[in-house]
């Protein structure tokens, strides 16, 4: 994990590995979640690979654009996670936060939209679970 050659590459890895830690990725339950159009006829969701992990009220949520194309789509969320009213998804690997509706993604599921080779690592923020 210590590249001293590649200080941005050694950051990346330490903070993937930290991220595994969740307890969702460690005793959690893993699914497929499938993606659906953005708009009608955008096909492109078919370029993404979504996944989750859940346990009890943790969520771990990954998506990836598998492609050289930008991809949009609505990503269906795991039936047996229930969010709050509201929902902050944590990216550790970005450092970034995404404040999201609760109701919109009971309903709906979350929206993506990704640039080539792209992807969102999120975790659930603990202050907006149920």
């Amino acid at each position: 994990i210590n590249d001293p050659a590649d200080p941005v590459l050694s950051s990346f890895y330490k903070r993937l590995h930290a991220a595994r830690q969740n307890p969702a990725m460690q005793k959690g339950s893993w699914t497929h979640l499938p993606a659906k159009e953005a708009s009608e006829g955008n096909n492109s969701h078919h370029r993404l690979l979504a996944w989750a992990w859940t346990h009890e009220t943790d969520l771990v949520l990954v998506v990836l654009n598998y492609s050289d194309a930008a991809a949009q789509g609505w990503v269906s969320l795991p039936s047996d996670w229930h969010p709050a009213k509201d929902v902050v998804f944590i990216d550790p690997i970005k450092n970034q936060a995404f404040p999201k509706d609760g109701e919109e993604l009971k309903q709906k599921g979350i929206f993506v939209d990704l640039a080539p080779w792209d992807f969102h690592f999120w975790f659930q923020e603990k202050s907006s679970k149920p």
